[in-house]
């Protein structure tokens, strides 16, 4: 076997996904006919279990959570960032939603998008066009619920217990 073209192209998460979901059900078809082609299932068991397992690893990410129409969507709306497509296709699969994280992901960040004040003082007469926060974009068209709301939940009665703990023990007097 020869390699034609390395690394033609990379995939996003959400299209493995999609690729795996459809080969998990070509397989429950070619299961209902195993009789006619033998056991297949023994002799793949290795590509089911690295199948298997990518799966579930997806199903916890965003890739879970998007559509391909969500992702052209997000991809034709960030066009006018001049992301490269190593930044969009990072951004697709981790789904940022706090600043620090997309200022992390895409190279140069404040230089290429400086601070709308900073901006205004180098407009020209006719004005310069102010592009949405980038975040603003990736959570308009790229919807996953954060995770960080669980934890903030919880934390958020664990303050309330230590505030009442404090509490109880000193008194002020007036």
């Amino acid at each position: 076997m020869e390699v034609l073209e390395l690394r033609s192209a990379v995939l996003m998460n959400i299209e493995v996904f999609l690729l795996l979901n459809e080969f998990a059900q070509d397989k429950g078809e070619m299961l209902k006919h195993e009789s006619a082609w033998g056991n297949i299932a023994d002799e793949f068991q290795d590509l089911n279990t690295v199948q298997h397992e990518t799966m579930a690893y997806l199903s916890g990410t965003p890739a879970s959570k998007i559509t391909l129409a969500q992702a052209a969507t997000y991809v034709r709306e960030s066009e006018a960032y001049g992301l490269t497509k190593l930044e969009n296709l990072i951004i697709l699969n981790l789904r940022p939603w706090h600043q620090p994280v997309v200022e992390a992901i895409v190279e140069d960040y404040s230089i290429r998008f400086p601070p709308p004040e900073e901006t205004a003082k180098n407009s020209t007469p006719n004005g310069t066009v102010h592009l949405r926060p980038l975040r603003k974009v990736i959570l308009d068209y790229l919807p996953y619920e954060d995770p960080d709301k669980e934890y903030a939940d919880d934390d958020d009665d664990e303050d309330e217990e230590d505030r009442g703990e404090e509490g109880n023990g000193m008194e002020v007097d007036g």
